[in-house]
């Protein structure tokens, strides 16, 4: 194991000269790392498609229920589970302050339902276990799933990409492997050495499934690993939790981690350290740059530069506003073939849904009047439910793969836009990275089955109707008005699911959009604080600014003196 005191050094360094440069970020990022490598912990990442059941699979790991699991995607908030002497956790704000929390409240602050989309700002949750396996210093961290509901879900994964030391990727058999996971290893093959791949579930699967779906994972994997050999291990992380895993490659992939922990405990730990400098100095660097630049400048230069850049912003909305041109004609593309999707819908759903609302109560006709009713009404209630719910899973595919269409080549002429003002004027760097691919809506699915219940009463003209009908007049009156209910049912909720598809293809357009809009505003307003912050030295006279340049080489040699700790490595 790396010697906490020796590894924290540079770090402690670092902390030291961003809190004397006021770059207090840095300062407290340096800090964190510093004690994460003393204490010698070293980051597992469990990262997948939502559903994969990552965390059933850390709580499998650690043996205990500790993650809060459901049918519903459920993890909202990156979450660490560390070695400790009992089971407890603690949760993070933006103060950076930890606060106790007791398992039993951890669903409050993890998950999609009590915390959507982190609306309670929670940065961490550490959760604290006495595992065997993490006694060396290695935390799993269970992660956001890919492509869920919530776009800052997803974001929030693929935001802790850098602070991953090793990764257990958890795939599945159906699909094997998503293009949104396969995009998630490859830039984690860029970071770390150690990929695991775990498919779970996999005792759902029947032996030629199985076969068939590790043919196609450990293809797909090899062709964009470089040649990298993948290990896949098929597991049931549910089935080791109930006490019995008699399915699947848990020794081996129990071995795999023992060695993992053995091994390369103490390399990931030195290769932590080498990757959060280079990230962390590279930051400090940049502000320092831009500091000095502004009063190396005469000011009139310096608010030439800030104007023209400020054109150049204003010419990048000009052109986004172009793009939206362009982004309309793939919006009335999706909304022509969502028309078209439901409109198929209803025409193929009601011939089969009202003839199995017949099947259904031709034998409840024994039943009394009301009871007949009431049967039908419910009857067409759970046959409509089952045709919405199946088609929205069909539908609401369809509709995320053509918004992902649509904003793939929105994005991809906004990323050459973003070069090209990149190369024009240097101060865009900041923003010039490429925009992520869209892999799913950035808005919520809002839709839930309306049923009409008004519908289902029984009215006065019925009930006086009723006094002079038969019991076979009174049922076949209610199978008819059942059977316009569920046409009803049918229809209306076919079209609140277009209609919530269309919002959230909109509202994630929007969002888009605003994202490219603020990244533009960021580098503005920091362009503008810097020369902000040179008016007021400049205004101090010569020996002011002469000072504070030196103080900024000062703080330029000292980062240049931690350079040897962030030679480039192989991890």
């Amino acid at each position: 194991m790396t010697d906490g005191s020796a590894a924290a050094s540079p770090l402690a360094a670092l902390a030291e000269l961003a809190s004397d440069t006021n770059n207090h970020s840095v300062a407290a990022r340096s800090a964190e790392l510093q004690q994460r490598l003393a204490d010698g912990r070293y980051y597992v990442a469990c990262v997948g498609q939502f559903k994969r059941g990552k965390s059933t699979l850390i709580n499998a790991l650690a043996g205990a229920p500790l993650l809060p699991t459901g049918v519903a995607p459920v993890t909202s908030v990156v979450t660490t589970v560390r070695h400790g002497e009992s089971r407890h956790a603690r949760v993070q704000r933006t103060d950076r302050s930890w606060t106790p929390l007791s398992l039993g409240d951890l669903a409050g602050y993890v998950t999609q339902s009590s915390n959507p989309d982190n609306v309670k700002a929670v940065r961490a949750v550490e959760v604290f276990t006495p595992s065997a396996l993490l006694a060396s210093g290695m935390c799993l961290v269970d992660t956001p799933g890919l492509g869920s509901v919530s776009a800052v879900n997803s974001a929030a994964t693929r935001d802790f990409v850098p602070h991953v030391d090793a990764a257990l990727v958890v795939l599945g058999g159906d699909p094997p492997i998503s293009a949104a996971e396969l995009e998630l290893v490859v830039d984690l093959a860029r970071e770390v050495h150690d990929l695991v791949f775990v498919m779970n579930k996999a005792d759902r699967l029947s032996e030629l499934e199985r076969r068939e779906a590790r043919a196609f994972t450990e293809e797909t994997l090899r062709a964009r690993l470089g040649g990298r050999e993948p290990v896949l291990f098929e597991v049931s992380a549910t089935e080791r939790l109930s006490g019995d895993p008699a399915f699947g490659d848990w020794r081996a992939l129990d071995d795999a981690l023992a060695a993992l922990a053995t091994r390369a405990g103490a390399t990931l730990v030195g290769r932590a350290e080498e990757r959060g400098l280079r990230r962390l100095i590279l930051e400090l660097t940049r502000d320092l740059d831009q500091r000095r630049d502004a009063l190396l400048r005469p000011l009139a230069e310096s608010e030439a530069r800030i104007a023209a850049l400020a054109r150049c912003v204003a010419d990048a909305r000009l052109a986004l506003r172009d793009l939206r041109y362009l982004f309309d004609g793939e919006q009335h593309a999706v909304v022509a073939a969502v028309a078209r999707h439901a409109a198929d819908f209803v025409a193929a759903t009601l011939p089969t849904i009202t003839a199995a609302l017949a099947d259904r109560l031709a034998g409840a006709t024994d039943s009394s009047a009301r009871a007949f009713r009431q049967r039908s009404f419910a009857v067409s209630q759970e046959l409509a439910r089952a045709s919405i719910q199946d088609w929205l899973v069909r539908v609401e595919s369809d509709a995320t793969a053509l918004y992902r269409g649509a904003a793939d080549r929105f994005v991809t002429i906004a990323n050459e836009f973003l070069e090209r003002l990149a190369r024009a004027q240097p101060e865009l760097g900041e923003v010039s990275h490429p925009l992520d691919r869209e892999l799913d809506f950035r808005v919520r699915r809002r839709f839930f089955q309306h049923e009409h219940l008004h519908l289902t009463g029984r009215s006065p003209l019925d009930w006086l109707a009723d006094r002079f009908r038969s019991d076979p007049e009174i049922h076949r009156a209610a199978e008819r008005r059942a059977e316009r209910y569920v046409r009803r049912l049918i229809r209306t909720n076919a079209s609140r699911v277009q209609n919530d598809l269309l919002r959230r293809f909109l509202g994630s357009r929007e969002r888009l959009e605003r994202e490219i809009e603020r990244r533009l505003d960021e580098v503005l307003g920091s362009a503008e604080r810097a020369l902000d912050r040179a008016r007021t030295i400049l205004a101090s006279g010569t020996a002011a600014r002469d000072g504070e340049l030196a103080r900024i080489e000062a703080f330029r040699e000292r980062s240049r003196a931690l350079a040897p700790a962030i030679e480039p490595t192989d991890g």
